[in-house]
């Protein structure tokens, strides 16, 4: 069964749960999994940024190894695109896929607590 609840209570043997405008009340050994979502808040911004940032570094890496064939390593291959022009090829490469991924990553926020024990002496709002 499934309830969508405001805020609730441990007392005792039971839980008190409020949804919508009645109060329930359940025996807390019957209850075998409760799922808690702390709203819509979500680090979307902060995901894309370290996503980002990752992407943008491994990208970076990535393009500046291989020896003489390197794209960026102009001491190895004098064919090599400029620094400004590799970070920015690392930025479109490996951050904006980063940043994507990150994004979506960020925008998640529920955590379920699968025992009694976890919920003894907690009160939720």
């Amino acid at each position: 069964m499934s309830v969508a609840a405001s805020a609730w209570l441990l007392s005792g043997d039971t839980i008190m749960i409020a949804a919508g405008d009645s109060t329930l009340v359940y025996d807390l050994n019957a209850v075998s999994r409760v799922e808690v979502s702390r709203g819509r808040k979500s680090h979307w911004l902060a995901g894309a940024g370290i996503g980002f940032v990752v992407g943008a570094a491994t990208a970076y890496v990535a393009l500046s190894s291989g020896g003489s064939t390197s794209t960026c390593d102009q001491s190895a291959n004098q064919d090599a695109v400029s620094t400004g022009g590799c970070i920015a090829l690392a930025a479109l490469v490996g951050g904006v896929p980063g940043a994507g991924l990150g994004a979506v990553a960020g925008l998640f926020r529920c955590r379920a607590v699968h025992s009694q024990r976890a919920l003894a002496g907690r009160s939720g709002r």
